[in-house]
């Protein structure tokens, strides 16, 4: 993710009460994953899915240490969460790689609060 993304999404979540539990899709274990952003280290559960899935990861000094997972999962069918067990959904730049989207749509609003999806960008859905 460029720094000009980044930026524009650690401005974002800082505006906003982000609640505990956080989910990213398409999550991968860099320092620019979007669960490393500062607004999430006081979260309970920063959880990343994709679908190579990966492990447990703490990217960071340790000041500004957030631990994550990254389970693998297809976004299209994502009823091993609850409804309304996240109170943040993030997503960045995977949406268009996903030749089912709208499923992946579905099963984010499932209850969710809040949701971010961006490409060279973000909007609140």
């Amino acid at each position: 993710m460029v720094p000009e993304i980044y930026a524009r999404w650690r401005e974002l979540v800082a505006n906003y009460q982000v609640g505990d539990k956080i989910l990213e899709i398409g999550a991968v274990p860099t320092s620019d994953s979007l669960l490393n952003l500062e607004a999430f280290k006081s979260c309970s559960t920063l959880l990343g899915i994709n679908l190579d899935g990966g492990g447990s990861y703490q990217i960071g000094s340790s000041s500004l240490r957030n631990s994550y997972e990254i389970i693998k999962g297809n976004t299209n069918h994502m009823d091993c969460f609850e409804n309304d067990y996240f109170d943040t959904v993030v997503s960045n730049s995977v949406m268009e790689h996903d030749n089912f989207f709208w499923k992946t749509m579905g099963e984010i609003r499932r209850g969710h609060e809040k949701c971010w999806i961006g490409h060279d960008g973000v909007a609140r859905i």
